[in-house]
């Protein structure tokens, strides 16, 4: 948002009580981005196995089938698709000049994209 902060506001907000803090711009409201709003992300989470207690470290990728797919769809480097998707996020769907192929290139890259799981010891000191 770093690109619009100066059309941006910003209220700490109750989510289980939204109008005792929005209620003056009812019938205002354009766009709300909700943010901090889940306690367990994929990244926060902590499993118990054998006795241990592990993080459970998530990371997004898109294999190297669909990548391929999708650059040879897109016309685009398979070494792109990042910067392409990064691009598409600060601009818009229209950032190539042509907002159907923006959709369908945000649809399949999120259709391809995959999780990866690793767990990782937790250490704790007891003293």
């Amino acid at each position: 948002m770093k690109e619009h902060i100066n059309l941006c506001s910003f209220l700490a907000i109750d989510a289980l009580n939204p109008l005792k803090t929005l209620s003056f711009l009812r019938h205002k409201i354009l766009y709300i981005h909700s943010t901090n709003m889940y306690d367990n992300l994929p990244d926060e989470e902590i499993m118990r196995r054998n006795g241990e207690f592990y993080y459970v470290h998530m990371r997004a990728y898109v294999p190297m089938r669909d990548a391929a797919q999708i650059s040879e769809k897109f016309r685009i480097p398979v070494s792109e698709i990042r910067a392409t998707a990064e691009k598409l996020l600060a601009i818009g769907p229209d950032f190539a000049g042509d907002r159907g192929c923006g959709m369908s290139f945000w649809a399949d890259l999120w259709k391809a994209i995959r999780l990866e799981e690793k767990m990782v010891l937790l250490r704790i000191c007891r003293i």
